[in-house]
């Protein structure tokens, strides 16, 4: 081999120079080939997200914005209906300014026309029910600060109490309230911020009332039907006046059929229709289980109160 490339340097070296460029032109090839590959893969990731973002419209866009106009006018109309059906309640939370003995004065007439109401209608009620829970204030004044609210309180509960008494109740055992921060001067700052102050605020009342199946319905459905007081119920205890269920006495011994007749038709009147006048009628025998005992209700309740601008107290002058 060595013999021939030294008889023949020229062509061995032209052979040499040819390898060399394969060489080279082969390495060069790969490396185009290989940025190649990688430009091409960056190209297809770019055009996928490209492909991704055309397939969902930029917001906003004509359709997104007709859909959110919908969404705004569904919205608006809810609102509206809201406003609406709390109108009522809106406008009878309005305080209305009043006087300690302002308030003492209505809080006995409420008390008298309640009791000549339930005299009328056969209803019995306690004398505590018939302070409708304000009976604290029988003998003493409430504060300036709280005639106001204590107004706007007893005129939800004469209403309530009112209403319960034309559902046939047989009597009305208490109408309990507890004192509300109002009352107390230590929970009574002079200044409050009004931003920090709740939308509403709950006051506690608890009714007790006794009646029959059917006005204790009637009652339930006054609670929550009012129109211009909104009452939300916590809880309801219910009591039968009897804690046993009525015995059940042992039927009458079956008489046995009468002998058919041995020749002609069968007789189609029943075999003891004679002894019929003498048995029990229906109605004294089901009696017990109609559901005409009495029936002891109490009532959690929260007046709901929506808080507006504070009134302008008067003076006692």
């Amino acid at each position: 081999m060595s013999n021939w490339i030294t008889d023949n340097k020229p062509a061995a070296m032209v052979a040499g120079v040819g390898l060399l460029l394969f060489l080279g032109l082969s390495a060069t090839g790969y490396i185009v080939n290989s940025k190649r590959s990688e430009l091409d893969k960056k190209i297809s990731i770019a055009a996928k997200e490209i492909k991704s973002a055309n397939a969902a419209e930029i917001t906003p866009s004509r359709s997104s914005n007709e859909e959110l106009e919908k969404e705004l006018n569904r919205y608006a109309k809810a609102v509206g209906s809201l406003e609406t059906a709390y109108k009522p309640f809106l406008a009878s939370s309005a305080l209305v300014p009043t006087t300690p003995t302002a308030f003492q004065n209505e809080l006995k007439t409420f008390r008298d026309s309640l009791i000549s109401s339930c005299k009328k209608k056969n209803i019995l009620i306690t004398d505590t029910s018939s302070w409708l829970g304000f009976q604290v204030y029988s003998t003493q004044a409430p504060s300036v600060q709280a005639a106001s609210t204590l107004g706007f309180e007893l005129k939800a509960i004469n209403s309530l109490v009112n209403k319960l008494a034309e559902c046939g109740l047989s009597k009305f055992i208490k109408v309990y309230r507890p004192q509300l921060p109002i009352e107390t001067p230590a929970n009574n700052p002079e200044e409050s911020d009004e931003a920090d102050q709740a939308p509403w605020t709950p006051m506690p009342l608890e009714i007790a009332f006794q009646g029959d199946r059917e006005s204790v319905l009637k009652a339930m459905n006054a609670i929550t039907g009012m129109q211009d007081y909104l009452f939300t119920v916590n809880s309801i205890r219910i009591r039968n006046e009897r804690m046993m269920p009525p015995p059940i006495a042992n039927p009458a011994a079956a008489k046995p059929a009468a002998a058919q007749p041995a020749t002609g038709a069968a007789s189609l009147t029943p075999a003891d229709e004679a002894a019929a006048p003498a048995a029990p009628a229906i109605q004294q025998v089901i009696k017990p289980y109609m559901g005409k005992e009495q029936v002891f209700v109490q009532v959690s309740l929260n007046l709901v109160h929506f808080n507006q601008p504070k009134a302008q107290e008067p003076s006692e002058d």
